[in-house]
């Protein structure tokens, strides 16, 4: 017959209520950071809207003051705000979403790009690769931009003028 408290079961008790308070430390930890999510994923989400909406007033101000050219879009991306063939089903999409075309590519070639060299753009398109390394090179550097497509060539030269001061677009060698 018992014949008092058990000291055994009073620390097991003691202890079941030590993990008790913990749990529900816990759980508050994960109610408040839940919370805190999900206040930043509305932060997030109303920044990638205004984000958006600003692009599309730099974009509509862009064609104000440039003009359009006809059978192309207008994306801003990382090297400017480029003009694609509207038909595009490669880049123009990806650039729309992304901002940034192949950049493990322009990685490597910022990269490889010395001040005051010469890059050889060959197959240069609308010019992605060609504007870019033009804002890159130094006071003297050149581009040589090769493309066969009229079309393309149109607007590579359009892209260049529109996203460089003239003194830098002056050192864009087209080979058409």
């Amino acid at each position: 017959t018992p014949t008092g408290p058990d000291p055994r079961i009073d620390r097991l008790t003691a202890a079941l209520d030590t993990a008790m308070r913990r749990i529900e430390l816990l759980e508050d930890r994960i109610d408040t950071q839940g919370r805190e999510r999900d206040d930043i994923g509305r932060a997030v989400s109303a920044s990638t809207r205004t984000t958006d909406a600003l692009r599309r007033i730099v974009v509509r101000e862009h064609e104000r003051v440039h003009g359009g050219v006809e059978g192309s879009s207008l994306v801003l991306c990382d090297a400017g705000m480029l003009r694609l063939p509207s038909d595009d089903i490669a880049m123009l999409p990806l650039l729309s979403s992304n901002g940034v075309w192949e950049p493990a590519v322009a990685d490597l070639i910022d990269s490889l790009i010395e001040p005051d060299g010469i890059f050889l753009d060959i197959g240069a398109y609308v010019g992605y690769h060609t504007l870019r390394i033009l804002t890159r090179l130094g006071t003297s550097g050149a581009v040589i931009a090769v493309e066969p497509d009229p079309r393309a060539v149109n607007l590579l030269r359009h892209n260049v003028t529109a996203n460089t001061p003239e003194h830098i677009a002056d050192r864009l060698f087209v080979v058409e």
